[in-house]
């Protein structure tokens, strides 16, 4: 599940307010003046976890972000009391409770680099991790790995181990591999994209090529992509090279925790 760190800007009894309210409605409305903070960017619902005096104290379900204020869903959604307060934008959350506390420094980005302390001054917020299905590696990691795979000339086989793949090159955001030992079939993976997928592999503890072609274009994995296209079995093969962790059982790929 998609997840965001944010910061409490309410007043201070806000958090018990708001879990009195959900006692007897479905969801409420949490103001917030995150300006960059854009609906679209994700899934619903997503994890929010909320710091409170530089801590994470507090974990919350929302289920939309409305960007503008409409005065029917204020009067529904929001308590009396919270009705004269003005913000940017709101969450619409079904679930808030005490969790933690952690850290901020315990949470990871998306790309997988600890998130920094002070980051959300300013109205700041930040994607993140779901907290317990942070991945081994993080992006700088896998990196480091595929270019020793390439000063190694690695050949990898393919899921179901019909055909074998290498990597032919590298660079700065990407490599490139060539797929059924043929030449003329080639693509270029930036290390970006191979994070996220591997993020959802942790996320889901499994996943195959025919979880891939039903969600790429999920907006947590490979949304600018136009299509999964054949050479994506061999983008999730490269994933038990790097990561000793993962296992390929007859084409699916596990999270082994032993």
């Amino acid at each position: 599940m998609q997840a965001i760190v944010f910061p409490y800007v309410n007043k201070d009894d806000s958090h018990y307010t708001a879990m009195g309210y959900l006692v007897e409605n479905e969801s409420i409305l949490w103001g917030n003046n995150l300006e960059k903070l854009n609906p679209d960017d994700f899934t619903y619902p997503i994890i929010g976890y909320m710091i409170i005096e530089g801590i994470i104290k507090y974990k919350c379900i929302i289920n939309d972000i409305l960007k503008e204020n409409s005065e029917e869903l204020l009067q529904k959604f929001k308590p009396s009391s919270w009705l004269s307060e003005e913000y940017k934008n709101h969450l619409m959350i079904s679930k808030i409770h005490p969790y933690g506390p952690f850290e901020i420094s315990t949470f990871r980005k998306t790309n997988g680099e600890t998130l920094k302390e002070g980051f959300y001054r300013y109205g700041g917020y930040s994607k993140v991790i779901e907290k317990g299905k942070e991945p081994l590696l993080n992006r700088e990691e896998i990196k480091n790995n595929i270019c020793s795979k390439y000063d190694e000339s690695y050949t990898f086989n393919s899921l179901h181990d019909r055909n074998s793949h290498s990597i032919i090159s590298i660079s700065e955001e990407s490599f490139k591999i060539i797929y059924n030992t043929d030449k003329s079939n080639k693509i270029t993976i930036t290390y970006d994209d191979l994070y996220s997928i591997y993020t959802k592999l942790y996320d889901l503890k499994s996943i195959n090529n025919n979880y891939m072609m039903n969600n790429w274009n999920n907006k947590d994995l490979l949304p600018h992509w136009k299509h999964w296209h054949a050479p994506g079995s061999a983008i999730l093969a490269e994933l038990p090279i790097i990561d000793m962790k993962i296992k390929n059982i007859n084409g699916t790929l596990k999270i082994n925790n032993e």
